[in-house]
């Protein structure tokens, strides 16, 4: 089975969750864990954060995003962090 992409894992189950959210960016930084197991440094921007989430709703999401990770061929944990928009730049790769 492909690989699909991370972000587009990510977008589309916080789009399954959060259905008022608009997701800004993705980005993704594979990393391994303080115990040696692989990660993924997921960091999401809304466009609109007042209008992003419910926080009760957000209990379940790293399950639900996890759960979707594994069925897509991606065993890595994902740990899960929210940035504003103004914040991007400091994420991407330096190219």
């Amino acid at each position: 089975m492909k690989r699909e992409r991370v972000e587009d894992l990510v977008e589309a189950v916080i789009k399954e969750k959060f259905p008022s959210a608009r997701v800004a960016k993705v980005i993704v930084k594979p990393d391994v864990g303080e115990d040696g197991d692989e990660i993924l440094r997921i960091y999401v921007a809304f466009e609109d954060v007042s209008k992003a989430m419910d926080r009760n709703a957000l209990v379940g999401l790293i399950r639900h995003l996890k759960t979707r990770l594994v069925s897509a061929n991606h065993d890595e944990f994902p740990l899960l962090s929210f940035i504003s928009k103004a914040d991007i730049k400091k994420f991407l790769p330096v190219t």
